[in-house]
C-alpha cells in the first residue's frame, strides 16, 4: 500500500472507531477486496471502479461525479431517515446529509474488505464524523440499526437509494439486503401501529393513577416466589397455589390477573406490558 493510501486509511480507520469501534476493527484485519481501482473523472475527482477483463467499470459517473451523486440524493428528499445501498466514495451520501429534513442515515455496504477499499482511496472524514450516519457491513445487523435509527412518529419518512453501479455487480447481496430491510422496516411499522392504537389508552391510565400514587412499601425480604401466566395450567395449578402460598411472593402478569381473583388469590404484584384495562 502507498503511504498516501495508508494515511487515507488511518484517517478514515480513527473516525469510524470513535462511532463504532468493532467495525472499524473489523476492517482494520479485513484483506481489500482486489477488484477495487480508483479512476479519475473528468473534472479530476477520483471515483473507485471494479476491475474486469474488459476494463474497469466506474462505480460513480466519470463525466460529473458530483452532479450524479445530487441527482441520487434528490430521490431521498424529505425523507427523515435514509437507507443507502453502496458507499462508494460517498459522495451521494455526502449529498444527503445536506438534507435539512434528514435525522439520520443509514449505509449499507457487502463487507469489510470492500469497506477497507473504498477506505484507502476515499476520504470520508465528513460522512464518518456525521452523527446521523451509521455505516452497516452485511446486512445481519441491518434491523437493529433500523430499529435505532427510524422513529416514524418522531423521523418522519423513510426512502431508500441505491448506488446502482455496485449494486448491479453484487446482486446477490443487495437482493437479501432489501428483503431485510424490508422485515426490519415492517417490524418497526407494527410496533408504531400498537403505540398509535394504544396510545391515548396508556396516556389516560397514567392519568386516572395519578391520585393513587404513593411512596413505595420496604422492598420485602423473599425466600420464595411463585409466577402466574394465563394458560391452561393456571385452571390446575390455582388450587395448589392457594394452599401453599403461606411464605411466598406472589407475582402476577396481568392476563393472569382476572383468573386469580375470581379464585379469591390477590397476588403481591401484578406486571403489565402490554395495553390491558387495569
Amino acid at each position: 500500500m502507498f503511504v498516501a493510501e495508508t494515511a487515507r486509511l488511518e484517517k478514515n480507520l480513527l473516525l469510524l472507531q470513535a462511532r463504532d469501534p468493532g467495525l472499524a476493527a473489523a476492517v482494520r484485519q479485513a484483506p481489500p477486496d482486489p477488484r477495487f481501482v480508483f479512476v479519475s473523472a473528468r473534472n479530476g475527482m477520483s471515483v473507485p471502479a471494479l476491475r474486469s477483463p474488459a476494463g474497469s467499470h466506474p462505480l460513480h459517473s466519470l463525466y460529473d461525479p458530483r452532479q450524479e451523486a445530487s441527482r441520487l440524493a434528490e430521490s431521498c428528499s424529505g425523507a427523515g431517515c435514509s437507507v443507502v445501498f453502496g458507499l462508494g466514495a460517498g459522495l451521494h451520501v455526502d449529498s444527503m446529509l445536506a438534507e435539512p429534513s434528514l435525522q439520520s442515515l443509514v449505509v449499507v455496504e457487502k463487507d469489510a474488505g470492500v469497506l477497507r477499499s473504498l477506505m484507502e482511496g476515499a476520504d470520508f472524514s465528513r460522512i464518518f464524523a456525521d452523527p446521523r450516519v451509521r455505516i452497516v457491513c452485511g446486512f445481519g445487523e441491518l434491523p437493529g440499526a433500523i430499529a435505532a435509527a427510524w422513529r416514524p412518529a418522531l423521523v418522519g419518512a423513510l426512502k431508500t437509494a441505491s448506488l446502482r453501479a455496485w449494486c448491479d455487480r453484487e446482486p446477490e447481496f443487495f437482493r437479501g439486503a432489501t428483503a431485510a430491510l424490508q422485515e426490519a422496516v415492517d417490524s418497526v411499522r407494527a410496533d408504531y401501529g400498537v403505540q398509535s392504537h394504544f396510545g391515548k389508552r396508556w396516556f389516560a391510565n397514567m392519568i386516572r393513577n395519578l391520585p393513587l400514587l404513593r411512596p413505595a412499601p420496604a422492598r420485602p425480604s423473599i425466600s420464595a416466589a411463585a409466577v402466574t401466566g394465563a394458560g391452561p395450567s393456571l385452571d390446575v395449578q390455582a388450587g395448589r397455589l392457594a394452599s401453599a402460598r403461606a411464605g411466598s411472593f406472589l407475582l402476577a402478569t396481568d392476563t393472569s390477573l382476572p383468573a386469580l381473583l375470581q379464585r379469591g388469590i390477590v397476588p403481591d404484584a401484578v406486571l403489565s406490558i402490554d395495553c390491558q384495562i387495569y
